[in-house]
């Protein structure tokens, strides 16, 4: 642990990216202990998604997720980096299955509220509303105090507001207005569907 410790204070204290990462990068291959393994490759990939290198963090991502021995934690985050690094690319069909892996195997990891809502935008994009419902519905039932939880109402909301179930619609948009400390661009849009609702 102390070992590890020193890794990743010595790579903090790095001028770029492109430093860190060779350093990381080296550094991991040299650790003993697959836990400590599994975060060094887990900050080497955040280090390469900071620097924009979508590609060859996720592969560090993917590697950081299947290492035996991380903690669970460490797991559910590579796999939300892994899944955010193949939105980023474009590959959408594999970013849906790292989400669904923190959904079905780290259902209590903070990575699952944004796993259920970015899976759900996807889907939604892809004209799959029936299980990008789903999928919000679980997310606003199962995680009432997370501030993602207004998003999951609202594209509920949408939802029925694009099937013409307007008065639905309205009920949900409301629901929203009425959570405090609601993100102002979310509130927004809220209100202009609100608004739309009624026409």
């Amino acid at each position: 642990a102390v070992r590890k410790g020193l890794v990743l204070a010595f790579a903090s204290v790095l001028g770029t990216a492109d430093a860190k990462a060779a350093f990381l990068e080296k550094a991991s291959k040299s650790l003993d202990f697959p836990a400590d393994k599994a975060e060094i490759l887990l900050r080497l990939a955040e280090v390469l998604y900071g620097a924009g290198s979508y590609e060859k963090a996720a592969g560090f991502f993917a590697e950081a997720a299947s290492a035996a021995g991380a903690p669970p934690q460490a797991k559910a985050a590579a796999l939300a980096g892994l899944a955010s690094c193949r939105g980023k690319t474009g590959r959408t069909d594999e970013a849906l299955k790292a989400y669904g892996s923190i959904i079905e195997q780290f259902p209590s990891s903070e990575q699952c509220p944004d796993a259920l809502l970015q899976s759900s935008i996807i889907l939604l994009n892809k004209k799959d509303g029936a299980a990008a419902e789903n999928l919000l519905r679980k997310l606003a039932a199962d995680f009432k105090d997370s501030p993602l939880r207004p998003y999951a109402i609202f594209y509920l909301g949408y939802i029925k507001f694009a099937s013409g179930s307007r008065g639905d619609a309205e009920k949900l948009f409301l629901e929203v207005l009425k959570t405090e400390g609601v993100d102002p661009a979310l509130e927004s849009d809220t209100r202009l569907y609100l608004a739309w609702s009624f026409i």
